[in-house]
């Protein structure tokens, strides 16, 4: 009897300290597109997709950064021994640009497609990348050019088209 009474209270009592044991819990962090650099709580924690296991119970903060992309912040709680899985889905950033002629009015193709006329704020464009626009205007030599929006800092681009015809009055005497 006395050595069941050992047992049982062994037992217990390695229960009670298993049970105190706080459980790892699992952190997946994914970023689409992949390759955002995660920060948790304000410090690096590497680049995307990453897992975390030694986060605390809790509210974590979470931050996503990628060239081109509008940076991404979220919260999320970790539970003890719980899995979880932060998705941060990344915005391209666009690109900020104002088109001016002389004269205004213009025709403005991107890619073939017409976009309107002179003056023109556009405002869809993806960073990184170079767009090339054709000016024209009946009575005006068109004009191509290749402008690359590199960040989100508004850019602005004046062109001068050139006159391709004019006419001309012949006056005598007499008539």
């Amino acid at each position: 009897m006395r050595f069941l009474k050992m047992f049982f209270g062994l037992s217990f009592s390695l229960f009670a300290a298993f049970a105190a044991q706080e459980r790892p819990s699992r952190v997946d962090i994914v970023s689409q597109p992949a390759g955002a650099n995660i920060y948790v709580d304000g410090k690096n924690a590497g680049t995307a997709p990453i897992t975390l296991h030694a986060l605390p119970k809790g509210m974590h903060h979470v931050r996503a950064i990628k060239d081109n992309f509008e940076q991404y912040d979220t919260f999320f709680e970790v539970l003890e021994g719980a899995y979880l899985q932060v998705e941060c889905p990344l915005i391209l950033e666009k690109g900020l640009l104002l088109l001016t002629t002389e004269p205004e009015g213009c025709q403005i193709e991107l890619n073939g497609l017409s976009i309107g006329q002179t003056p023109k704020l556009i405002t869809h464009l993806p960073v990184g990348k170079s767009f090339c626009f054709e000016f024209s205007k009946v009575g005006y030599k068109s004009k191509k050019i290749e402008i690359p929006i590199k960040n989100r800092v508004p850019v602005s681009k004046h062109e001068v088209l050139v006159q391709d015809s004019g006419s001309l009055e012949v006056l005598s005497e007499p008539a």
